[in-house]
């Protein structure tokens, strides 16, 4: 039988306000291709997501290249973890050498101080070497000797290929180039479950427990089947997590006059799709400008303490200017052309009195919706990255007992839109749990609903100013 206790004994209890989650606010997920043909084929990492936070360990892992056109996730790790120096990025590579391959036929080549270089490196085991004839067959390793790596083949001294003799080749050799846009977009398998392309990028918040923000297919989203893709699955990333899905626009449509007709007859119109063009170049590197904008938008973050209210547009890039596919074909907008694509939700990159800048924070939705949250690009993102965290906080709630998570989520999360409100990042809000919202059946039944109410900080986009001739200060003629 318990007895009487006699003294003081202090308890702890929950805390009354919960600490809100922290969100990364500009985390990319790229579906690409990585140079993964010179890493062992054991330790290749083919559609699953990876994270990065540094360019080493990106290359360490994926390989290094310079061949951006064809190495999109290489160009986004050169772009965001060493020149914007902003991370982690995640990269989900497409790219198969295995699979993805290309055959180069009688090729012919000349002996010359024992070697001869193939056109084509990381070539695939299985070349048939022949006399230029092509009535014999070399026998590796007892005629000649042979680098996959680097495409060089080495003669045998002691075998049947003479000194200064012409070989036919044909080989079969890694090549990113036959990568689609089938690919990109991938699926899921009926009979294993596993996924690819862009339907991996589900599998993110299982690996890192992270929430994508931005998702890209930099080299792969110039075709219009995919940026509707990339659109859809940023509505809910595993059902439920809204992002941005950022797309270029082809830079064989070359004339900026024409990209809003290509833009209406391909349907890219979506509130979660943000549309760029042309490239950039720095020095005679070309860089896609989705790439490049994300990775502005993670700097600006970084200086705002993570908040994602501010916009890119017309900040300075890191970038000598704009081109189509290459550095010396140039373009070249001025302020006017700039707007025209503004007004179409076309995001792009001109020369301001700032410098050289990103500009437009329009969705690929404006013009004809007048809705902020789904047609400007800050507010969007501050809609969905308080919708996350706002997820990640209280998600611990479901299945408490009910009337404390109402106290204490109304309680904490007004206190969250205060302390955003002071810090001037957003200009009010508040949280509420209302009698008509919630009739008894449905708390019986166990159902609780929450509206919350704020607006995000504007931006002062359009800034008029009236210069006005004030004859009255003539009379300052007479003032001695």
């Amino acid at each position: 039988m318990p007895g009487t206790q006699h003294g003081l004994y202090p308890t702890r209890e929950d805390t009354p306000v919960t600490v809100p989650a922290v969100v990364p606010p500009a985390i990319p997920v790229l579906v690409g291709c990585s140079p993964v043909e010179a890493i062992a084929e054991a330790d290749r990492y083919i559609n699953e997501p990876r994270i990065y936070y540094t360019h080493e360990a990106y290359v360490a892992e994926q390989g290094s290249s310079a061949d951006y056109a064809n190495y999109d996730l290489a160009e986004a790790a050169y772009i965001w973890l060493s020149l914007f120096a902003v991370g982690p990025i995640i990269c989900i590579n497409i790219f198969d050498p295995t699979v993805h391959k290309s055959e180069a036929a009688s090729e012919a080549q000349t002996f010359a101080d024992g070697i001869i270089t193939l056109a084509h490196d990381y070539v695939q085991a299985g070349e048939l070497v022949k006399n230029e004839g092509e009535t014999e067959t070399y026998v590796k390793d007892t005629d000649y000797a042979i680098d996959y790596a680097t495409g060089i083949i080495t003669r045998i001294e002691t075998g049947s290929i003479g000194a200064t003799d012409t070989v036919k080749t044909t080989y079969s050799y890694a090549d990113p180039g036959q990568v689609t846009a089938e690919d990109c977009i991938g699926g899921v398998d009926g009979e294993t479950g596993a996924k690819t392309g862009l339907s991996a990028v589900d599998m993110v918040w299982s690996e890192f427990t992270l929430a994508p923000r931005f998702i890209l297919a930099p080299r792969f989203s110039v075709d219009p089947a995919v940026p509707l893709v990339m659109a859809a699955k940023a509505e809910a990333v595993n059902g439920f997590f809204p992002c941005l899905a950022v797309a270029d626009l082809p830079t064989t449509v070359s004339y900026y006059a024409d990209l809003p007709g290509y833009k209406t007859d391909n349907n890219l119109v979506h509130e979660r799709l943000a549309l760029t063009w042309p490239k950039v170049y720095l020095g005679e590197n070309v860089f896609r400008l989705s790439t490049v904008i994300t990775a502005l938008q993670a700097e600006t973050d970084a200086t705002n303490d993570n908040v994602p209210y501010e916009t890119m547009s017309n900040l300075v890039l890191k970038m000598n200017g704009a081109c189509l596919d290459a550095a010396t074909n140039k373009v070249k907008l001025g302020l006017d052309e700039g707007n025209l694509l503004q007004k179409n939700g076309i995001i792009t990159a001109l020369t301001s009195p700032v410098g050289f800048v990103a500009w437009n924070s329009r969705l690929s939705l404006y013009d004809g919706e007048t809705d902020p949250v789904k047609t400007q690009w800050p507010v969007a993102r501050m809609f969905d990255w308080i919708q996350v965290e706002f997820f990640l906080t209280y998600f611990c709630k479901v299945d408490r007992p009910g009337r404390r998570v109402v106290q204490t989520m109304v309680r904490s999360f007004n206190k969250r839109l205060d302390g955003l409100t002071a810090a001037e990042r957003i200009l009010g809000g508040r949280i509420e749990f209302n009698q008509e919202d919630n009739p008894t059946t449905d708390l019986m039944n166990n159902k609780y609903v929450f509206k919350t109410y704020f607006t995000p900080e504007g931006y002062a986009e359009e800034i008029q100013a009236g210069f006005i001739y004030d004859p009255d200060y003539w009379a300052n003629v007479f003032v001695s």
